[in-house]
């Protein structure tokens, strides 16, 4: 129902290769994600399937986080669970990731307890991984974590942090590549507690940036 207007994916792809002025012009979105799933996590809801392809964006700065057929409400019954170990399934049983549907999409922004398949320990800070991913790729162009097969992206997912956003590009601030990090780890209890920690965060820095701005 949802007509008309590109993915986060797609202007993600647009600025890749863009200057780095240009692709924090999408923190605006991302900010929007955040606040979305700070509502949802307020109500106890977990999306569990957060990417750029499931977040629309529209013409007037309208930004709609789409799919939520994976979703988990906190103490009750885990009616997607199937649908999940299908999903995994699917996964393991791939020779290469890049070739896997479009409709299942790429475990690439998976938190390291949702690729393991742990279901009943995932929680907003599980949300909290995968906005860090999707940061992270604003930031930099490119996936912190990536693997031909299931098995090599699992064994680097729960082996090696992800490498810090400035280490790959230089020009990303250094005060949102250690956001994006924290948002990154594999401990659930390192990261932020919530998408609303984690957007408070970033707009500390716009705010911090605006002043240096000024400055100068």
């Amino acid at each position: 129902f949802v007509r008309g207007q590109r993915s986060l994916a797609q202007a993600i792809e647009e600025v890749r290769r863009a200057s780095i002025e240009d692709r924090l012009r999408l923190l605006e979105p991302f900010l929007k994600v955040c606040d979305t799933l700070a509502y949802a996590h307020a109500k106890h809801v977990i999306h569990r399937d957060l990417k750029p392809d499931n977040v629309a964006l529209g013409e007037f700065g309208e930004v709609v986080l789409l799919d939520w057929g994976l979703a988990k409400l906190e103490g009750r019954e885990d009616k997607a669970s199937s649908r999940w170990q299908e999903r995994i399934h699917e996964y393991r049983s791939a020779t290469d990731l890049r070739t896997l549907a479009s409709g299942v999409g790429t475990p690439g922004y998976m938190s390291p307890e949702a690729a393991l398949g742990e279901l009943e320990v995932m929680d907003e800070r599980s949300d909290v991984y995968s906005l860090g991913v999707i940061l992270f790729e604003i930031l930099t162009g490119r996936l912190p974590i990536e693997g031909r097969t299931y098995l090599e992206y699992v064994d680097q997912l729960t082996r090696a942090s992800a490498p810090p956003a400035v280490d790959v590009d230089g020009a990303v601030p250094r005060a949102l590549s250690e956001i994006a990090a924290r948002a990154l780890a594999r401990a659930r209890v390192e990261r932020p507690a919530s998408a609303a920690e984690l957007a408070t965060a970033v707009r500390r820095w716009q705010a911090a940036s605006a002043v240096d701005r000024e400055v100068e």
